[in-house]
């Protein structure tokens, strides 16, 4: 389907299958635009499920999305202020990008989980400003891959449903700009040498509700590089085996653990702080 045009609308049940590289599914140039994937959508080899260029554009993924591949793309958008819903599952893999967002102002509202493997696989990339990311269902990111990865200032993930990651370069939320928020209130666990929060950027913060298990040298929990960052252990925190909780490299840090914290093993590590006029408060157990 390729349509040219303003406001068009595009009512998908039957599902798709793309395959190979410059082909897609479903094509709009234009604004305004609605997609809905009430279908199961399999993309692979290079293929692109939907793309649309073009501000407003809302895409509702109702059935589930498997996409495989280095270059293959569930759903592809170049414009500002644009949704997705994401209903259904959404499982990537060899290198894919499950939805990929070029714009400000991006909202992507998934509520049916992800699994993510394999380096270079993506399940949500947005490349804009203040983006919101709202992931309710249960993620599951490993062997090298990225969960949800945004390089813009401003932006908000919020993991409301479990993360695990596992696995050398895993990452669960991935942010590269300044003023970044992440609220972690499902539970956080990390192991493999595995990343589950990574920010890379001025005055984030980082707000973990869900408490967090971190295992295995190289394993990180939160990992924040930059100035004044906050982030708030309000749940508790086990960390064992060379792993490590919190980890601020930058300047006016503050890390409140509110929750009970139990470090265990040769090279494990509650909070560490490399920077200057860092605080710790520690009104949890230790």
């Amino acid at each position: 389907i390729d349509i040219t045009g303003d406001s068009a609308t595009v009512d998908n049940k039957g599902g798709m299958t793309v395959t190979d590289p410059d082909s897609i599914g479903i094509l709009i140039d234009g604004d305004k635009a609605i997609v809905n994937n009430d279908g199961d959508n399999a993309i692979s080899n290079g293929g692109t499920g939907t793309q649309i260029n073009g501000d407003e554009a809302t895409v509702n993924n109702n059935g589930n999305t498997t996409v495989d591949g280095q270059g293959s793309t569930g759903t592809e958008i170049a414009g500002n202020n644009v949704v997705v819903n994401q209903d259904g599952t959404l499982d990537v893999s060899g290198g894919g990008h499950g939805i990929d967002i070029t714009g400000d102002s991006a909202t992507v509202d998934n509520k049916g989980g992800m699994t993510v493997t394999d380096p270079d696989s993506i399940g949500i990339l947005i490349d804009g400003d203040k983006a919101i990311v709202n992931n309710d269902g249960d993620n599951a990111i490993s062997n090298g891959g990225t969960g949800t990865q945004v390089n813009g200032d401003e932006a908000t993930v919020n993991n409301n449903g479990n993360t695990t990651v596992d696995g050398q370069g895993s990452t669960g939320t991935e942010i590269a700009g300044n003023n970044a928020v992440v609220n972690q209130d499902g539970t956080l666990d990390v192991s493999g040498g595995g990343h589950g929060i990574d920010i890379t950027g001025d005055s984030a913060t980082v707000d973990n509700k869900g408490g967090m298990t971190v295992t295995d040298p190289d394993s990180i929990g939160i990992l924040i590089d930059g100035d004044k960052a906050i982030v708030n252990n309000d749940g508790d925190n086990a960390i064992s085996n060379g792993g490590t909780g919190t980890q601020v490299n930058g300047d006016e840090a503050t890390v409140n653990n509110n929750g009970k914290t139990t470090v265990d093993g040769q090279g494990s590590t509650g909070t560490e702080i490399a920077g200057n006029n860092a605080v710790v408060n520690q009104d949890g157990t230790l």
